[in-house]
């Protein structure tokens, strides 16, 4: 199932398809989660407490915009060429926010996520600085969500 679906096909899905769309996408990158009895979680309705689905719809978009960036910074960073902090130092500027994000990070000399690979290449540029700086942890398997949240 594409984890885009809840945002491209929601006119068109009714509410039990859209809760079973989410638990699909539960259960799929967030498989250490339980539900248990609580019947709200259990039937998939849990999208509904996601007010940036109603407030802000396109806060999901702009957030992959920002940390395609700050991947796109990082590869740049690490190639470690003369001269890198410079190129991208210009994004943290007063008053690039008048800017379209496409213009700055041009400026930036970066790749605009819109362009072919740019995305595939800060993913990998992302996973190859996290398995490099795995950290270690006693981090525990499986969560339960209760009515006041998660319970670790």
């Amino acid at each position: 199932m594409n984890s885009n679906i809840l945002y491209t096909a929601i006119r068109e899905m009714t509410p039990q398809q859209r809760n079973e769309a989410w638990m699909t996408l539960e259960q799929k990158y967030r498989p250490y989660l339980t539900f248990g009895d609580l019947p709200f979680y259990g039937r998939g309705a849990g999208w509904q407490r996601q007010m940036h689905i109603y407030l802000n719809p396109l806060l999901l978009y702009r957030l992959l915009l920002g940390a395609n960036g700050g991947a796109a910074v990082l590869g740049v960073i690490s190639e470690g060429s003369p001269g890198c902090l410079e190129t991208v130092s210009c994004i943290g500027q007063p008053g690039w926010n008048r800017y379209l994000f496409v213009d700055v990070v041009k400026a930036a000399g970066l790749k605009s996520p819109f362009e072919d690979g740019c995305v595939k290449e800060a993913a990998e540029v992302s996973k190859e600085w996290c398995l490099a700086h795995q950290l270690k942890s006693n981090r525990m398997d499986s969560f339960t969500v209760t009515p006041y949240g998660r319970a670790f």
